[in-house]
């Protein structure tokens, strides 16, 4: 072999294969804004994966695993998932975790509580039946959870459109956590600030000494409650 032939066979080899994925100090999403920002082909990680395989064998590269990878993020990724992750908090709404229970009682539900660190909004869902007389009353009580009533956080009675007097409904509307007529007064009071009122709420949710409760005609402390709790499965996307 003439001298020098196997290391210019190695250098063009070289020359043509892909340079290594960088890495991104902004995690996927500096990754989202940039591949989102140049055209569909082009340059993109769409492009790169397409052409990366090993030039003796014509197999796929680990290289284009990688940006495969990155590219399906980017493909199923919504550029909201970009912003400070959303604070999902959720329990199941039951006659037992009543203080005392509500023995009797054959009421179900579920409630969620979504909480944007960025806007400062908070979306509250509920859905339940089977109730044993009309609803009268609904709300979030912190900060605990295993006395029979703790401080109403929220707007009381009842949160804003909430249905009454039914024995099953659903529920959802989003309020701007930055408002006083979003609390209990007493709460706010209790607590010496809005600000620290939020706080104190979504620790309440955090750690479980926050609930929701809805209350009946037969059940006036509360008929069915859901100690709400931090849902941690997707807290932080896809860093």
């Amino acid at each position: 072999m003439p001298e020098g032939f196997s290391e210019g066979m190695a250098a063009r080899q070289a020359s043509k294969m892909p340079a290594p994925l960088p890495e991104f100090p902004g995690g996927l999403c500096s990754v989202v804004h940039r591949e989102l920002a140049r055209s569909p082909h082009h340059g993109s990680v769409f492009e790169k994966g397409a052409k990366m395989r090993d030039p003796a064998t014509g197999r796929r590269t680990p290289m284009f695993i990688k940006h495969c990878v990155v590219a399906l993020a980017i493909a199923t990724a919504p550029s909201a998932a970009c912003r400070a992750a959303d604070q999902v908090y959720f329990g199941d709404l039951s006659w037992a975790n009543e203080v005392p229970p509500a023995a009797g009682s054959a009421g179900t539900g579920r409630a969620v509580v979504i909480f944007s660190p960025d806007t400062k909004m908070m979306r509250i869902q509920a859905t339940f039946s089977g109730l044993s007389t009309g609803s009268v009353a609904s709300h979030i009580h912190c900060c605990t959870s295993a006395t029979p009533t703790a401080l109403i956080a929220t707007t009381t009675p009842y949160f804003p459109g909430f249905p009454t007097a039914v024995t099953s409904g659903t529920y959802d509307n989003t309020f701007d956590m930055t408002l006083a007529s979003s609390y209990n007064p007493a709460f706010v009071t209790a607590q010496g600030s809005i600000s620290v009122a939020l706080n104190a709420l979504l620790a309440g949710m955090t750690n479980s000494t926050a609930y929701f409760n809805i209350h009946t005609t037969m059940y006036p402390g509360g008929e069915i409650r859901a100690n709400m709790h931090l849902d941690t499965v997707f807290a932080n996307g896809f860093e």
